[in-house]
């Protein structure tokens, strides 16, 4: 039998890389000798989404880019030079996970991104791909459109600072913004639809898990529809023509900055991941395919990488067994993924704390009764 290992992280306790050895080696452990183990790193185009690209034999490429706090920061991303393609995480330069203590809604700023951009430029890129996701920042994009040479009337000259600073802008111009971006294909790597403003937009749904208060939210609010309607003028095109488009509102509005200023195309992060890896390859071979990440629940189902992978198992008639830490899905909610089995870690004799104490043990544990329940 072929079993294709395909998991996200654990976060805050395992990457993607080392639960699927934890998976392994419960698998070959209590596994006949003809089975055949495989992984394949997976990501949606978040965190992970570079070091998925570096296990498929792209080169990882590091650089100094000023951070969300405004404070230099080093990121990392990969590059294959067969194609000239680099693979960005927008979090490696605006992510929350870059803050330390106090968070900052009003001030964090995406200029990171457009530094980073320009490093992949000067590299040599000729096609990029955009992993948006784990952003601190609600500033349209408008930091890093400053960083690629973009000028915004009514601001500091300066990095762009979020809200703070877009509160006051009047006009934006885009003649200066380097000629070699537009040059490049760009493929923005997304899991969210949200559009740029309105009650599902970036500032009312994503900015409270990057500390905005009500007050700051209609702050920022306000400073994104000041961005859009400056973007959108110096563009020619009319009010809406960009802001509401599905994604727009992806990572503090990144996704309207990159579809409407620069041309890029959007797609679902998991597939773009996935062809990048070689999954789909990996997958027409398989028997049984694991997948699986720290926590299962509801937003696992919207385009996350795990469920990705169940629906294309499933496409295919292919078994699909989770590996988690918790899982909050019902079995109908399992059943509709094309899930055929869920293993976590955390039971009536395991408590989280335990759990994430020694995450690796009880992955084991997990694959070894996998193992037992499907015959491998």
């Amino acid at each position: 039998m072929k079993v294709l290992i395909a998991v996200d992280k654990f976060k805050g306790s395992l990457s993607g890389a080392e639960l699927a050895r934890e998976i392994a080696v419960g698998l070959r452990e209590n596994s006949r000798s003809d089975t055949v183990i495989s992984v394949c790193n997976i990501a949606d185009g978040g965190d992970g989404t570079v070091a998925a690209a570096v296990s498929a034999g792209f080169s990882e490429q590091r650089a100094q880019v000023t951070g969300p706090a405004g404070i230099p920061v080093r990121a990392s991303y990969a590059y294959r030079a067969s194609d000239a393609t680099a693979v960005i995480e927008i979090a490696q330069a605006c992510g929350l996970s870059l803050l330390e203590g106090e968070l900052l809604p009003l001030t964090a700023t995406s200029y990171g991104v457009g530094e980073l951009l320009l490093h992949a430029l000067d590299t040599g890129a000729r096609r990029i791909i955009i992993g948006l996701g784990g952003s601190a920042t609600t500033d349209a994009g408008a930091g890093m459109l400053r960083a690629l040479g973009a000028r915004f009337e009514g601001v500091a000259a300066g990095h762009i600072r979020g809200a703070k600073d877009l509160a006051t802008l009047t006009a934006a111009d885009l003649s200066e913004i380097d000629e070699r971006i537009f040059a490049a294909e760009l493929t923005v790597a997304c899991d969210v639809n949200n559009p740029l403003l309105g009650e599902n937009g970036a500032a009312a749904v994503y900015a409270p898990q990057k500390g905005a208060t009500a007050a700051q939210i209609a702050q920022l609010e306000n400073a994104l529809e000041l961005t859009a309607n400056a973007v959108e003028d110096a563009l020619k095109t009319p009010p809406g023509s960009y802001r509401d488009l599905p994604g727009a509102g992806a990572a503090g509005g990144l996704g309207f900055a990159c579809m409407a200023v620069l041309g890029a195309k959007m797609r679902a992060g998991a597939d773009v991941v996935f062809n990048i890896t070689g999954f789909y390859e990996q997958l027409a071979t398989a028997d049984l395919v694991i997948t699986g990440e720290g926590k299962l629940d509801a937003q696992s189902l919207c385009g996350k990488g795990p469920a990705a992978v169940a629906a294309a198992a499933a496409a295919r008639n292919i078994p699909v067994a989770m590996v988690c830490g918790v899982s909050e899905l019902t079995p109908e909610q399992l059943a509709d993924s094309g899930v055929a089995a869920v293993y976590q870690n955390v039971s009536d004799t395991v408590t989280v704390a335990e759990s994430l104490r020694d995450p690796r043990t009880y992955v084991r544990a997990a694959a070894a009764q996998l193992a037992r329940d499907f015959g491998l």
